[in-house]
């Protein structure tokens, strides 16, 4: 990964996971021009380029919608021409009137040849380029003949590139001359390159010249061009929604917010295309008649592919949807496809949105709601916010009050945003705080940390009853946790459990647990553990299992093992069954349970597959976590290599997310494993890291990590932290000339094991 985070920039390790210095995002020595991930391009313009060494003229024309990376490419063309003479010209669209505007820019490096010319091509030329008295012949024939001529006068001295970027903005009368030369030229050392936007209608014909068109780039691809520091997922879902547009990517990554970086927040809909792209495509969109605007206002309120609700709108005002969707369609705005209409380019959507007034788009909402097809009563639809019931009475879905299954990346941002809007709509206080109160937990849930805070502030300011405050000051403990001060989250945890009942308090409980533990207030765990045992309904598996965790643990510490142990067994089973094992809430109680027990190698696995499990459900939160413990078994088990790799992901990320507590600790593993091999300067660096972040004061020696990883949430952080590469599982761990645990098992000797206890 190219973004900051462990190690320092300026340590060994940097150098040691690339073998050489770390470059910027998207740049490549083999690349000219840092352009990525168009070799087969530059292989077809390198052919081009030989030809024309040899002596053979020849043409291409570079095509691509705009933001594709047409102009780059001409740019590292000329980067490649070493020994060429390169004239440029590039069409501008204000100047597109201006005849023999782009041959005067391009032709003006060479006019010391024009006396090598015909005299009346010479006199042609200079007439139409002001190079010569006014009155002077302008034949567009002698014109064009000049211009063949003078690049081949150009061509006996050094080998000419010309490169004429934005074709379908050049004036009629250059663009005809310079085609005429491509078209003509062949004994000569000669090559011309045109970049044209996709579906513009140059002034002049291009038959018979060879065609590169341009796709958009892969997402391996795009993850090198992309600025930053991105979750993998935050990359394909980017490079899915702007087709791998060069432009598009960089201009709406560099405008996404923290929580949007690492997945935590879905994605703005439609894209911020950014002024660059908004300017290339407003003339287009400017151009449409009313009602065609209209019905591409529509579509771009609405659902991608879905047209029914869009045609249904227009045809209640009144207005003809089928002519107003052809004339979209005829000026390359929409295409379609039987009955579905989409954007040409999801580009092209955003821009439209972009460019609507809020008036305009608040009218383009209503209109769409007023099509909607009929719904069971107070159910939304599909892609649409709720809607206050035109009776007050009317009671509001139950659902409403709880999050839906998180499918997606971003699903409980989603939640989130639905229940704080349901929240806003709803009449009842009480309720409204209740549904507010969820919307914090979903916002915690995702990783959004500011959000999570702004709305919690808004519950505990108003009329929220007990079951509300309780939910919101249990996830403000839990966030105190990761995210602030240790002892601040024992309080808060307090005042949540006190005022929790059922579930809620057992859950509350159970992290005011994990919190004393890492005060290390063991008196505090013993009574945490009395007040489980009365609190948890033994019926249920998971709060026995938290209640079992919590004794056994008292038991463990407290000198008194072989009482824990038969607990902490029955918790290993218990989070292994059906339907706990599949929850990720439990991940850091497996982790624990299993170290108590001493039984780390058998947990590996398991482990590790609960790992996967929380990627692909997102669960960041729990990942920080599990993977800062997971380098410690590692460590246990002397695959020192794995250990330095999760502990270094789970420190990036712990940083990434502001996660102060599990960053510490995982960078304590960072400072021991380099230590070990004898890098006491990157050891030193690492232990000033861990001491600078600890929320409860220093951390303790790199050589004895007898504290625990954090404890995981109440309910898991879902976002999206899929490893990416380059990054730590693939780096290679730090080594020195003698390495002391270069021994044939591998293994660290046993007094340099960390304790779990």
């Amino acid at each position: 990964m190219s973004a900051p985070g462990p190690p320092p920039a300026d340590s060994s390790w940097a150098h040691r996971r690339t073998g050489g210095p770390v470059l910027a995002s998207g740049e490549s020595p083999k690349d000219p021009g840092g352009l990525v991930g168009r070799d087969q391009e530059l292989g077809r313009v390198l052919v081009l380029l030989e030809a024309a060494r040899g002596g053979v003229a020849g043409a291409l024309v570079v095509q691509g919608e705009a933001g594709i990376g047409k102009t780059t490419l001409l740019a590292a063309a000329e980067e490649l021409a070493g020994g060429f003479v390169c004239l440029w010209a590039r069409g501008v669209e204000s100047e597109a009137a201006l005849g023999h505007a782009a041959l005067l820019e391009l032709l003006a490096p060479v006019r010391d040849r024009l006396a090598d010319l015909p005299g009346a091509q010479a006199q042609a030329l200079a007439a139409a380029l002001g190079w010569g008295p006014a009155g002077g012949s302008g034949d567009r024939y002698l014109v064009a003949a000049a211009t063949l001529s003078l690049l081949a006068a150009a061509a006996e001295r050094a080998p000419v590139l010309v490169l004429v970027d934005d074709l379908h903005w050049v004036d009629r009368e250059s663009a005809a001359a310079l085609l005429f030369a491509a078209r003509r030229l062949r004994r000569d050392a000669v090559a011309f390159l045109f970049a044209v936007r996709s579906g513009s209608r140059p002034l002049a014909r291009l038959e018979g010249l060879g065609v590169l068109a341009l796709a958009g780039l892969a997402p391996a691809q795009a993850a090198r061009l992309l600025p930053g520091r991105l979750a993998e997922g935050v990359g394909a879902r980017l490079v899915d929604r702007t087709r791998g547009n060069p432009l598009a990517l960089t201009e709406v990554a560099s405008r996404l917010t923290p929580a949007q970086r690492l997945g935590a927040a879905p994605l703005p809909d439609p894209l911020p295309v950014g002024m660059r792209l908004e300017l290339v495509y407003e003339p287009l969109l400017a151009g449409l008649s009313a009602p065609a605007w209209r019905a591409v206002l529509l579509c771009a309120a609405g659902p991608e592919s879905a047209s029914a609700a869009p045609v249904g709108a227009l045809r209640r005002e009144g207005i003809d949807a089928e002519a107003a969707f052809d004339e979209a369609e005829e000026r390359g705005i929409v295409v379609r496809d039987g009955g579905s209409v989409a954007f040409r380019h999801p580009l092209l959507r955003a821009a439209a949105w972009r460019l609507a007034t809020p008036a305009q788009r608040r009218a383009a909402h209503r209109a769409l709601a007023g099509a909607l097809p009929g719904r069971p009563p107070g159910r939304p639809g599909p892609g649409t916010w709720p809607r206050r019931p035109a009776d007050p009475t009317t009671p509001w879905p139950a659902s409403w009050s709880r999050s839906p299954r998180r499918t997606g990346p971003a699903g409980a941002s989603a939640a989130s945003a639905a229940l704080e809007r349901a929240a806003l709509l709803t009449p009842d206080p009480g309720l409204a705080a209740e549904r507010l109160a969820a919307a914090v937990g979903d916002a915690f849930l995702a990783g959004d940390i500011e959000r999570t805070r702004t709305l919690a502030a808004r519950v505990l300011d108003g009329p929220a009853g007990r079951a509300a405050r309780a939910q919101v000051l249990s996830t403000l403990g839990v966030l105190e946790q990761y995210a602030g001060s240790v002892p601040r989250a024992a309080e808060l945890l307090a005042a949540a459990a006190e005022l929790a009942e059922g579930p809620q308090r057992v859950w509350a409980l159970a992290e005011l647990g994990h919190t004393r533990f890492r005060l290390n207030d063991l008196a505090g765990v013993g009574e945490i553990a009395d007040r489980l045992a009365e609190a948890a309904d033994p019926r249920d598996p998971g709060q026995r299992a938290l209640a079992e965790f919590m004794r056994g643990v008292v038991l463990t510490v407290g000198g008194d093992p072989d009482a824990g142990r038969p607990l902490l067994a029955d918790v290993l089973e218990l989070l292994q069954s059906p339907p706990l094992r599949d929850d990720p809430r439990y991940l850091i109680n497996l982790a624990l349970a299993a170290g108590f027990l001493g039984d780390v190698r058998g947990m590996v696995t398991p482990f590790e597959h609960r790992l996967a499990e929380a990627r692909e459900r997102g669960a960041l939160g729990v990942l920080v976590s599990g993977l800062a413990l997971m380098a410690f078994c590692r460590a246990w088990l002397g695959d020192h290599a794995g250990a330095f790799a999760d502990a270094g992901e789970a420190a990036e990320l712990g940083e990434q997310l502001g996660y102060v507590a599990d960053a510490a600790v995982a960078v304590e593993m960072l400072a021991w494993q380099s230590a070990a091999r004898g890098l006491h300067d990157d050891a030193r660096r690492a232990l000033e890291r861990a001491r600078a972040r600890s929320p409860t004061g220093p951390a303790p020696p790199a050589s004895t990590p007898t504290r625990p990883s954090p404890p995981h949430s109440a309910r898991c952080a879902a976002a999206t932290w899929p490893r990416q590469p380059g990054c730590w599982r693939r780096a290679s761990p730090p080594t020195a000339a003698s390495d002391p645990w270069a021994n044939p098992s591998g293994s660290p000797p046993p007094s340099s094991r960390p304790t779990w206890g």
